[in-house]
């Protein structure tokens, strides 16, 4: 490569931006000081895409001076040689195979070509052998090995062209302990699978082990790969490295794991004479050699000729004869320091000379180094310890190198300590009056000042990531026993979020704080608020980004009100706001949502599934920890069966059974795992076993149905359960689906042991439970849990709202169907059909979820003794317990596919009331039914209006909350038959709506005698609220409406109020009897009292009405034509000041098969009403050319960028500039201003079309990440996501400033969300 070249390698950019890190920032000041930074900040996560989107500017803006000498100069400059000499090289490709194996410089080693030749040699055939292969290089320290196995790979990999495809892996393992050696194989697995941010990594070496396992038996090329571990220093470690295909281990232990794929070579302590002068001819020239030769011979001898001793001597640089007899004399004495075993000299003399011919400042300097862990030293962390300069630090570090005394790597500016001299200077105190311990702990303290020192004594995050200070800086803390330290660091958030960015996950940090935890509390100190932070990080990890997570913006939304650790995000916030120009401004809850059920036993969240259709997921115990199965990318081409490690989610196997429907999943105790398919013709169960599809001996005729599979027994069995057809055991039966069977078989030979007959369905009245004969009446099975057999079967079922469990014999066929009464006893009955259990392995708990409520029942003698309620996220959810345990985990599938996990152990507990205690008095708030909730900022201030029912009373009130008061308000007309739905605000409007519909049924003289359920709407303004708490306020019937239909459910789809004259748009849809649709329109005038309706008089059987774009004057709806029908219409209505038009040229009809295009134009001219919209629509089973014609080139792109084929549905609105595409259940797919346009996922729903068109930001909220993500109006670029814990949106109203928004959810619960203040309010609360 010219390195004058004009033309840059996007390779050498891309070089430059991998290494380049926090630096590019510098590099950009130096190479063209005008391209904005802060915007490419903006735009860009990683420092590695940042650095390249400024090298790809700097080159575009003038290629003919973006030179690679300009950038190779700027890159000096910036005291980056490391990166110019990686380029320099020219050996990009060897560099990349060679991963961490150590330099042998020529200038200071010397090749020993008797063990270079023989351990090629077995590399070459390794290399080649399919089933891999292991080297030993066994000696004892000091002799070398590490330079010999450095050398040999270099060799091989060069001039042999060995282990070319996937290259080497190198670690340092040393005299370490097993979290050390965890902690550096979670790195090399990072490196291996190239997967870098991962929440959890492994915690255990078995752990650690499986996850290598699963990862290379999936991956067969990269199990090709070489991994060199060296200097294993404990035996045990020998049988963990044995996860490597392919390896070879330095040792002083001459231990095999691998016998028979193993070669041996021994590296001799001793060089012998010629080749000890071989290396001493690298310091000295040749005539002091000659002339002092009995001397360096004698020398050589009594240092036993160990490679390590002889380099220390070589870089002594002895001048005189008398230089050499004082060193011999050195040697040989054994006054100071016992030898090492190994040795029959003592070597720590050898390291005396060394040291002692430095002056006292620089021996001091040197000697400290004893404070760090034995890994490679950055350069950054060396100045920080000695508080030197870059310049002086490096003369020192290569004066060091000289002296052999450490190697310090120039192209990484990383030093490395020989471990036998870590061990001596270790044992050396320097300081008088202090014993050893103290002196360690003084280094330690010393260490910590000098990185206070670089951080400004300030800020701990300031200091730059280099490898070393993140990774060891609490440990450091801890060994100091500096505890306010400790406190300070991790109170510090931006801290944490540059250690995660480190570690590339949570793990690290995690145990950071168990370790700042431990230490703490066993020296009596605060330790609580460690836990506090554990916790949270637990309880919020499926909600982390590791790509772009602030963990400051995150702690604002998920730490607890009031808390200490909400207080100090606040401040942090604040302070990185004001110095921080690429941070603008972070948001933060001001309003929290209040639950009534208990949040106390929330421990845990992690994300597991991918896809809606990854609905099962089970746990199970083994020999590698808890397990977890479940599906990835259900139903799709890269169907996956993964089973994972549950507390870090590693890999631990998987199987690719190709596109399946998984219709569920189990895993026994033994991790043996089963998995079944369900469809219409064929039940086939296998057995799925590593990386293979078993099909099983048992496969069902079609005249069964299969509902669930349980293992029980420990594996042993299963308990299958089906529902029958019209055939069972050959025997014709009219009655279709009155009985269930219940089976148990043997997994091991597939023989049925066991067949319970039990009805299909049930009638529980007057607490007799009866069997029903049909399949109309009564409740069906829907849940069976096998509970135990020892003398007696117990099974749990469930049918409806009834749980109870039928005992009987374990008799080979027993039918309960005729005599059923006597084997049920009922357990719990439900206000709501049960739509889940889980049981825990001891029988004590059962967990039911029903409707939106999920509770867990304790037991006491087959009865229910008492109960907890769990605030449960929302969606659709699957229970189960952890084995062995009282964690329950619910798993919300249907939205962000992630676990929860509950801590039930204190609730089993009967000494325990608390819980108890709570719920008894949330029994008394439930009278208390929340039954709508609305919210608007009136007059700049937010207004939250909850709409409440006594049902004891069968009264309503209204609860209004304000920034400063919360108020009751009594309502006097929604009593009785007026029952009061829903309610509303409106900005800028003073007043509520509330609106009743209530049937009553009148007489018609349509019919002679049938009376007609017809309802009643009622809408009621409640005139200036906020200004009548303290008396009656004012219930003004502003409308009323009779429906004459056998009307079923009146459903408000959207209201909205129209200021210019004083009107309420309500837009309804009526459900009738026979489950058709209609639609209502009503506009009323609040001040007249005046009303126009439209009432579609249309008897089509419409159905699933939806609204796709509402404003003043527009109303466009979207309905299927019937249940029977492949139909859609769109409707679009003309809404004017006193009436509704809805005319046929207004109407579009399709076929749900071909699709819809429909693009929504909004006039901006001036002067233009919004009766100025225009609408086109084709459909999308055209040829590309046809469909270009209609739409031309502009909207054909963007409708292919919206991914729309054949039965897709996109609408297209657009205004001026600014345009989206929806789909029809109002999912945001594109947005654009401009050219610019961004592509969403199918799971980001805006929250109404008043959202569409903002001036500032632009909100929408991802159902898979329970993030609300905000982008900047114009340029589209995301400014935050922000994580919501438990808390589902489904509207968002802002103010005027978007400065602040309020959410509401399903549930009634509401939250406002602002911007953290530029400084802290006066009556900030900073006590702990």
């Amino acid at each position: 490569m010219n390195l004058q070249s004009h033309c840059i390698d996007p390779e050498l950019l891309s070089t430059v931006a991998s290494e380049i890190g926090v630096d590019w920032t510098r590099l950009a000041g130096k190479l063209d000081a005008t391209i904005d930074t802060d915007v490419i900040i903006q735009e860009k996560n990683y420092c590695y895409d940042r650095a390249m989107a400024f090298l790809k500017r700097w080159h575009r803006k003038d290629p003919n001076l973006a030179t690679v000498s300009k950038l190779m100069n700027a890159l000096v400059a910036i005291g980056r040689r490391d990166i110019t000499n990686l380029i320099e090289l020219n050996k990009k490709s060897q560099i990349n195979l060679l991963r961490e194996v150590p330099e042998t410089s020529n200038a200071y080693y010397i090749e020993r070509e008797t063990y270079i030749t023989l351990m090629v040699d077995y590399l070459k055939i390794i290399d080649q052998n399919k089933d891999g292969g292991h080297i030993l290089v066994h000696g004892m320290a000091g002799c070398g090995k590490t330079v010999i196995v450095s050398q040999s790979v270099r060799q091989a990999v060069k001039q042999h062209n060995c282990f070319s495809s996937v290259g080497v892996y190198w670690v340092k393992i040393g005299d370490i302990k097993e979290d050390e050696l965890i902690i550096k194989l979670r790195s090399l697995y990072i490196k291996l699978t190239k997967t870098p941010y991962i929440n959890q990594l492994p915690s255990t070496t078995e752990e650690i082990v499986a996850c290598f396992n699963a990862y290379l038996e999936d991956n067969v090329e990269k199990a090709k790969c070489l991994f060199v571990f060296d200097d294993v220093f404990n035996e045990d470690y020998f049988r963990i490295l044995t996860f490597a295909k392919k390896s070879v281990i330095t040792s002083r232990l001459n231990h095999f794991v691998n016998a028979d794929t193993s070669y041996y070579v021994r590296v001799p302590e001793s060089l012998s004479n010629d080749e000890a002068l071989q290396i001493l001819a690298k310091y000295y020239p040749e005539d002091v050699l000659i002339g002092h030769r009995q001397l360096i011979l004698q020398t050589i001898r009594n240092c036993s000729g160990l490679p390590l001793a002889i380099s220390m001597i070589g870089g002594l640089d002895f001048k005189y004869e008398a230089d050499w007899e004082h060193a011999i004399q050195i040697i040989m004495r054994r006054d100071t320091f016992h030898t090492l075993y190994e040795y029959n000299y003592n070597l720590y003399k050898t390291f005396d000379l060394g040291i002692n011919a430095l002056n006292k400042k620089e021996r001091l300097l040197y000697q400290s180094l004893a404070v760090f862990k034995r890994v490679h030293i950055p350069k950054q962390s060396n100045m920080a310890l000695w508080q030197m300069n870059q310049h002086d630090t490096k003369v020192l570090l290569k004066k060091l190198n000289a002296r052999s005394l450490l190697v310090y790597d120039k192209r990484r500016y990383v030093t490395v300590v020989h471990d036998l001299m870590i061990d001596y200077l270790q044992q050396l105190p320097v300081r008088q009056h202090q014993t050893l311990q103290e002196y360690h702990q003084w280094l330690h303290q010393s260490l910590l000042n000098g990185y206070l020192t670089c951080c400004d004594r300030s800020d701990w995050s300031l200091f730059p990531d280099d490898g070393y200070y993140y990774q060891y800086l609490i440990y450091h803390a801890i060994q100091a026993k500096a505890d306010e330290l400790l406190q300070d660091i991790f109170s510090n958030f931006n801290w944490m979020t540059n250690k995660i960015a480190a570690h590339s996950g949570l793990c690290n940090l995690r145990n950071d704080l168990l370790n700042c935890k431990y230490y703490l509390r066993n020296n009596q100190k605060n330790w609580e608020k460690a836990d506090d932070l554990l916790l949270l990080l637990n309880q919020n990890e499926s909600l982390f980004d590791i790509h772009n997570q602030d963990v400051v913006q995150l702690l604002l939304m998920v730490g607890p009100e009031n808390h200490w650790i909400t207080r100090q995000a606040i401040k942090l916030a604040i302070r990185n706001t004001r110095f921080h120009s690429h941070r603008n401004f972070y948001w933060m809850i001001k309003t929290y949502p209040h639950y009534k059920a208990s949040k106390i036993t929330w421990v845990a969240s992690k994300k597991i599934g991918t896809v809606i259709s990854d609905r099962t997921v089970r746990c199970s115990n083994s020999s590698q920890g808890k397990l977890i199965i479940s599906t990835n990318n259900n139903e799709r081409s890269n169907c996956q069966i993964s089973v994972r490690n549950y507390h870090n989610l590693q890999l631990v196997s998987r199987l690719i059974p190709g596109r399946q429907h998984i219709y569920a999943i189990r895993i026994s105790n033994d991790s043996r795992i089963l998995a079944y398919r369900y469809d219409r013709e064929v039940n086939s169960i296998w057995n799925v076993k590593r990386n293979q599809v078993q099909l099983t001996e048992k496969s069902l005729q079609c005249s069964y149905n299969m509902k669930r599979c349980q293992f029980i027994e420990d594996g042993s069995k299963i308990l299958l359960w089906y529902f029958k057809n019209s055939v069972i055991d050959g025997e014709i039966d009219g009655n279709i689906n009155k009985i269930c069977k219940l089976e148990i078989w043997s997994t091991s030979d597939w023989q049925r042991q066991h067949k319970i007959k039990v009805p299909a369905r049930v009638s529980y009245t007057d607490e007799v439970i009866r069997p029903i004969h049909n399949n109309i009446e009564g409740a069906a099975l829907s849940h069976v849990k096998y509970i135990s057999q020892q003398d007696t079967i117990i099974i749990a079922v469930v049918y409806g709202e009834i749980l109870g469990c039928i005992s009987t014999q374990p008799n080979h066929t027993c039918d309960l169907v005729l005599q059923f009464d006597h084997y049920f006893s009922p357990i719990y009955q439900s206000f709501h059909s049960i739509d889940s259990i889980a049981v825990t392995d001891d029988r004590k708990l059962i967990a039911l979820q029903s409707f939106d409520e999920v509770m867990v029942v304790r037991l006491m003698n087959g009865i229910a003794e008492k109960y907890i309620k769990i605030d449960a996220p929302d969606g659709s959810r699957k229970l189960l317990f952890i084995p062995d345990s009282y964690r329950l985990l619910i798993y919300e599938y249907d939205n962000s596919q992630t676990s929860y996990e509950y801590n039930l152990m204190e609730f089993q507990s009967s000494k325990n009331t608390a819980l108890m205690e709570r719920q008894l008095s949330q029994c008394n708030e439930e009278n208390e039914n929340v039954i709508d909730i609305s919210c608007a900022f009136i007059n700049d201030a937010s207004v939250i209006m909850q709409l409440v029912r006594n049902e004891l009373e069968d009264s309503y009130e209204m609860k209004v909350h304000t920034e400063y008061r919360h108020t009751n308000i009594l309502l006097n007309n929604g009593a009785k038959e007026n029952k009061y739905q829903r309610c509303f605000l409106y900005d800028d409007f003073t007043s509520a709506i509330l609106v009743s519909a209530y049937p009553c049924h009148k007489n018609t003289d349509l019919t002679s005698d049938i009376g007609i359920q017809s309802w009643n709407i009622t809408v009621v303004e409640i005139v200036n609220f906020q200004q009548n708490y303290d008396s009656k306020v004012i219930e003004k019937i502003i409308a009323q409406y009779c429906i004459y239909d056998k009307v079923k459910e009146f459903i408000i789809l959207s209201t909205r109020h129209r200021h210019q004259d004083a009107t309420i748009i309500i837009v309804a849809n009526i459900k009738t009897i026979n489950n058709s649709e209609r639609t209502l329109v009503m506009l009323i005038n609040y001040e007249k009292s005046a009303k126009t309706v439209y009432f579609d008089n249309n008897r089509n059987e419409y159905e699933l009405t939806g609204i796709i774009y509402f404003d003043d004057n527009n109303l466009i709806t979207r309905q299927w034509l019937g249940k029977d029908s492949f139909k859609c219409i769109i409707k679009w209505y003309k809404i004017g000041s006193d009436s509704i038009n809805l005319t046929s040229e207004h109407t579009s009809t399709y076929e749900i098969g071909a699709g819809l295009a429909c693009k929504i134009q909004i006039s901006t001219l001036p002067n233009c009403t919004s009766f100025d919209l225009k609408m086109e629509t084709s459909t999308f089973d055209l040829d590309d050319g046809k469909f270009l014609q209609i739409w031309g080139k502009k909207y054909f792109e963007l409708f292919k960028r919206a991914g729309a084929q054949d039965r897709d549905e996109r609408f297209l609105i657009e205004k001026g500039d600014d345009f989206v595409i929806l789909d029809p259940y109002q999912d945001v797919i594109v947005k654009g201003y401009k050219k610019t346009t961004l592509s969403f996922k199918l799971s980001t729903q805006i929250f109404s079309i008043d959202n569409i068109w903002p001036d500032k930001f632009y909100f929408v909220f991802d159902r898979n990440t329970k993030k609300i993500e905000i982008y900047e109006a114009k340029t589209l670029r995301l400014l935050q996501a922000l994580p919501f814990r438990y808390f589902t949106p489904r509207m968002v109203k802002w103010n005027r400033q978007q400065s602040q928004f309020i959410l509401t959810d399903a549930k009634c619960h509401y939250s406002i969300i602002g911007q953290v203040p530029s400084e802290l309010d006066e009556t900030f609360d900073d006590e702990d």
